[in-house]
């Protein structure tokens, strides 16, 4: 029974979809490491969206700086402890996708270059990847279908009451 729940979550459109996005985050990455050094920054509109070039061992914001091993270690645990709560995500399966890009994109990072690459830089806001994009368009997506979820079932919990 287990196995056919989570097969309908991980299925060939899911596997397509996360290979999708970790192919864009590693080859945008790979033309930022190829084409600039650390450090440069080239404007794409002046003053609101520039390509800037940095690593980071650290986590969201830079913060915790110079523990890439730490972090390697816990995102093998989250992504581990997604898998083994799979059946959780029906009802956000492009949300648990997007975790699961995320995840791979930066532990990627950070078990072959050694740090994270960014380079989104809007100016007002730290230096980030597609990685990091999809990790919070996934958690986005997972807290707006457990808000309709709940919702749908105050909904039904107040019509069993009239």
């Amino acid at each position: 029974m287990k196995k056919k729940k989570i097969s309908k979550i991980i299925n060939l459109k899911f596997i397509l979809i996360v290979a999708l996005f970790v192919f864009l985050d590693q080859i945008s990455k790979f033309f930022i490491r190829t084409n600039m050094y650390i450090g440069k920054s080239i404007p794409l509109f002046e003053n609101v969206l520039h390509m800037t070039y940095v690593t980071n061992t650290g986590i969201s914001f830079g913060m915790l700086k110079g523990n890439n091993f730490l972090f390697i270690i816990i995102s093998i645990a989250v992504f581990i402890f997604f898998i083994l709560n799979i059946k959780e995500f029906t009802d956000s399966k492009l949300g648990a996708a997007f975790i699961f890009s995320g995840i791979i994109g930066n532990v990627t990072d950070r078990i072959f270059l050694g740090s994270v690459v960014d380079f989104i830089d809007f100016r007002v806001f730290p230096i980030f990847n597609f990685a990091d994009s999809f990790i919070n368009i996934g958690v986005f997506l997972i807290v707006l279908s457990a808000i309709r979820e709940y919702m749908k079932q105050k909904k039904k919990l107040l019509k069993t009451k009239s």
